[in-house]
């Protein structure tokens, strides 16, 4: 079986046989391809064996056949893709799901803690993950074994913290009108953050093609004040929001963090920044504040996580 983790900048493949993962993997850039037909015409030749079967984990809403990539604007269906392939069968789930798949099968070392908290086993789990979008997802407990339960939770409605937080938002929704989550915790969300906290402040660097990288560089090297604003009041709203996520689902298994972001920025991540608003819940303080946060470090958990299912018989063909 071929396993795929198509996010809105990443396509990664990689081959499976009974739940363990095979070979290398192989990563093509999203935007160099007119869409997923092109890029799996582009890695099938180049595998060590020609698989019977395709498994996608994909970064948007999955509606029965359908798939549009939300912040990709790829649209295929599973009919269409296992036509165009030739491969005996095709299944696609959301890649936020995928890698709720992934958590029961993380030891300490491929986590890292943020804070106190415990993680209850066998209690439901959630994971959030900035990168190219913000996607969400939980893994709860049922008679049966656990159950995958995605969503969309990204598109929620952004939460002002504070005054600061307010002028941010009323700029923001001037620029976009509806201001998400996602429209802030995630790499085009630090751009859109630095022009706010600038154009809040009056200070700040007016090049108007800083990238992510970019900002981080900044903040790195103490050079700009705003960019360190922006990655601290982005460790703030996500530690809010990942707070609100273990209240709606009674994760007491914990919060772990996914996505592109986060991993890479090291020590520029504030833990105490997070850890503080994700407690900050009024009357409920005490129940998330018994919650263990973490960050995946385990490399590529969504393809972990399509294992774990493919190797369960879920999707054996």
């Amino acid at each position: 079986m071929l396993l795929g983790d198509i996010g809105g900048t990443h396509a990664r493949f990689q081959l499976c046989e009974q739940g363990r993962l095979l070979g290398r993997t192989i990563d093509r850039t999203c935007t160099e391809f007119s869409g997923i037909e092109a890029v799996i015409a582009d890695v099938l030749p180049i595998l060590e064996q020609k698989p019977r079967s395709l498994l996608l984990a994909v970064a948007g809403p999955v509606d029965g056949d359908a798939v549009r990539l939300t912040n990709l604007g790829w649209r295929f269906s599973c009919s269409e893709l296992k036509q165009e392939t030739g491969l005996e069968s095709c299944h696609i789930i959301n890649d936020m799901a995928a890698t709720a798949w992934c958590l029961p099968t993380l030891g300490a070392a491929d986590r890292l803690q943020i804070g106190g908290g415990s993680f209850c086993v066998g209690a439901t789990m959630a994971v959030i993950g900035p990168g190219t979008g913000l996607g969400v997802a939980a893994l709860v407990p049922t008679p049966q074994g656990w159950t995958a339960v995605e969503g969309e939770g990204g598109h929620a409605n952004l939460a002002a913290q504070g005054d600061f937080d307010s002028a941010l938002l009323d700029h923001l929704r001037r620029e976009r009108g509806h201001v998400s989550y996602e429209a802030v915790l995630s790499g085009p969300g630090l751009v859109r953050l630095y022009r706010a906290v600038r154009a809040v402040t009056g200070v700040g660097s007016d090049d108007e093609h800083l990238s992510p990288e970019d900002i981080t560089r900044m903040a790195a090297a103490g050079t700009e004040p705003v960019a360190q604003r922006v990655l601290t009041t982005f460790c703030r709203l996500l530690g809010s929001f990942s707070g609100d996520l273990a209240l709606i689902y009674g994760a007491r298994g914990g919060i772990y963090i996914a996505g592109g972001i986060v991993p890479l920025l090291g020590q520029l991540f504030d833990h105490d920044e997070f850890r503080q608003h994700f407690e900050a819940k009024g009357r409920l303080s005490h129940f998330v504040a018994s919650i263990a946060t973490c960050v995946i470090v385990k490399p590529l958990p969504a393809l972990t996580g399509l294992a774990h299912l493919a190797g369960s018989g879920t999707y054996a063909r």
